[in-house]
């Protein structure tokens, strides 16, 4: 039996504030990883601290280190990560040389022989490293030939060695589940679990290729199940799971069958899930519905049809709008990557964004967040192939201390961020309705924006509720609004007396129905729910008559000096506050 520390490093100081420290990404990689030492009998210990400053996770490793005391100690290496752990790396060899040290990650799979001309101290685990790394660990602790060790790289005499390529993991079954413990306060709601690995398709901006070399493969779906009962099980506070596959949708029979499965077993949580605008076709929507699918996010990247062209996502304008009004009418919240910068954008193209992300809103509203990334080059994709060929960047920067830089080739970072992004940012995020430039471009929205509030609300947005509570309350006091709705008996004896009744009827219709109209005065549950059933039942002259207040209160907040003379009365929107990534909703500092 062998003590491994399995460490994944900070990640670059601009994700920090990005990170959910409680129900955050954790790493399933280093969880398999960890799963299989211990099948194989090793004593094994996963310290995780993406999330840390640097100097603060040195210290953590420096701590375990001496608390642990681990015989083989593994570097799960992203390009966003790299500088914490060379610096990890650099002390653990200093302080302690005997401890092997192993690499691996899709940063060392793609730069491997760079990084062991640096540290030829080093041995990389190339690619998938669950049946790699026990094999290695046997070898190291017998001094064997790293040579007969498929799936890795290593210094011999000065030379970098290559070992014959080990293959790509089928079945998946073979794999105990993930050590999803390692990762588990008692805050985390959240469990992760991936179906699937690979992806067929080659993005321009994607590295995936370099590792599962566009081969799918699958998990069964009754050991994917086993799994999730297995988490909820262990840990009964999950609510959620996120699946994060690189293409969950491809198999529609097989997304229905695990859908079906979950109803059958009746498994009660939320399901997460990322993927590919197609294949998606209304069956898979329904199933997904019985199976208590939560929110879907679908990889657009750009409105334009020739930039999704010369990226290669194999898509077309037409497909994504398919795939959103499948979502119409259902509970499934939406999340549309964009991607800003691609080859070929200009601000022809971003308008033409602008112009087929505004029709998908109007098809199933879905919010778009500040955090529109603008693009970024990874080494191991045809966009870093780009990069080099223009002279923006050699390999030798991932040596440096640098963060990711931005592709930079056709456009400077400031036109990107400060035009681009804020075009998009203006016409499609909902927040910015709260500014005179991001009111001019969404004023149209509104209408679907109120109607999300109040059908399919998502948290954090609540502020959009309020708002539209507090333009009713308005306008009923000052004689602008009147709301027509049948009450049962029960319900009419809790009205509160801030409702005014001007009038009673009878409904003949039922012998316990009555019809009111009233004048409202207060954000009252009648009230609310009142306008939840109007915009539930669709546009309606009342729904119309709220949207036009609404636009009519934020064009005169908007039209004075200080707009939160009036906005400021609203809960949730008494300031906008600047931060790294852009505007975000907040309550007056101090």
């Amino acid at each position: 039996m062998r003590k491994v520390l399995l460490s994944f490093c900070s990640l670059a100081e601009r994700w920090l504030p990005t990170l959910d420290e409680d129900d955050g990404h954790y790493s399933l990689g280093l969880g398999y990883l960890a799963a299989v030492l211990e099948q194989a009998g090793h004593d094994c210990l996963i310290l995780f601290a993406p999330g840390l400053p640097r100097s603060q996770c040195l210290e953590q490793l420096q701590q375990t280190i001496t608390s642990y005391r681990p015989d083989v100690v593994g570097f799960g290496i992203i390009s966003d990560n790299r500088v914490a752990s060379y610096r990890a790396i650099e002390w653990l060899h200093a302080s302690q040389p005997d401890i092997p040290i192993l690499i691996g990650g899709i940063h060392t799979t793609v730069m491997y022989r760079q990084l062991l001309e640096r540290y030829p101290f080093l041995i990389a685990v190339l690619g998938e490293g669950e049946r790699t790394v026990p094999e290695l660990i046997a070898t190291l602790a017998t001094n064997g030939d790293l040579a007969s060790v498929a799936g890795i790289a290593f210094v011999n005499n000065g030379a970098v060695v290559t070992t014959a390529n080990r293959p790509l993991i089928d079945p998946l079954d073979e794999l105990p589940f993930p050590r999803h413990e390692a990762f588990f306060t008692p805050q985390r709601t959240a469990a992760q679990i991936i179906t699937s690995r690979g992806c067929p398709f080659r993005c321009s901006f994607c590295v995936l290729d370099v590792v599962s070399h566009r081969q799918v493969r699958y998990r069964s779906v009754t050991h994917v199940v086993d799994e999730i009962e297995f988490v909820l099980q262990r840990f009964p506070q999950v609510t959620s799971f996120q699946i994060l596959d690189d293409q969950f949708f491809l198999n529609k029979r097989r997304v229905i069958h695990f859908c079906d499965e979950v109803v059958r077993r009746n498994i009660r949580t939320d399901f997460i899930v990322q993927g590919r605008v197609k294949p998606f076709d209304r069956d898979v929507v329904l199933a997904m519905e019985r199976a208590h699918f939560y929110h879907v996010t679908l990889g657009l990247e750009s409105g334009a049809r020739q930039i999704l062209k010369s990226c290669h996502k194999g898509i077309v304008p037409e497909d994504v709008q398919r795939a959103v009004s499948l979502l119409a009418g259902t509970k499934l919240g939406l999340t549309v990557l964009l991607i800003i910068g691609l080859p070929g954008e200009t601000r022809e193209t971003i308008l033409e964004t602008i112009a087929l992300c505004k029709d998908l809103q109007k098809r199933h509203y879905h919010y778009y967040s500040h955090q529109i990334q603008t693009i970024f080059v990874y080494p191991g994709s045809e966009l870093h192939d780009l990069a080099k060929q223009a002279g923006m960047i050699t390999d030798d920067f991932w040596l440096t201390d640098q963060d990711v830089p931005y592709y930079t080739v056709e456009h400077s970072l400031e036109e990107m961020q400060t035009d681009y992004r804020e075009l998009l940012l203006n016409h499609l995020c909902a927040e910015r309705i709260f500014l005179p430039e991001g009111f001019a471009a969404q004023k149209e929205m509104i209408p679907y924006i109120n109607r999300q509030a109040f059908t399919n609300p998502r948290p954090g947005k609540e502020y959009f509720r309020h708002l539209v509570l507090h333009v009713v309350q308005r306008m009923g006091q000052q004689g602008q609004l009147e709301i027509k709705l049948k009450v049962s008996q029960s319900l009419l004896a809790e009205m509160r007396s801030g409702i005014i009744f001007t009038e009673v009827v009878r409904d003949t219709g039922s012998d316990h129905q009555f019809t009111l109209t009233i004048t409202p005065i207060d954000n009252s549950r009648i009230i609310e729910k009142a306008i939840e059933q109007a915009y539930q039942h669709g546009p309606s002259i009342l729904t119309q008559r709220i949207d036009e207040g609404v636009a009519e209160f934020l064009a005169e907040a908007l039209a004075l000096d200080n707009p939160w003379t009036l906005l400021g009365q609203i809960p949730g929107i008494e300031r906008i506050n600047r931060h790294p990534v852009g505007y975000k909703i907040g309550r007056q500092s101090s």
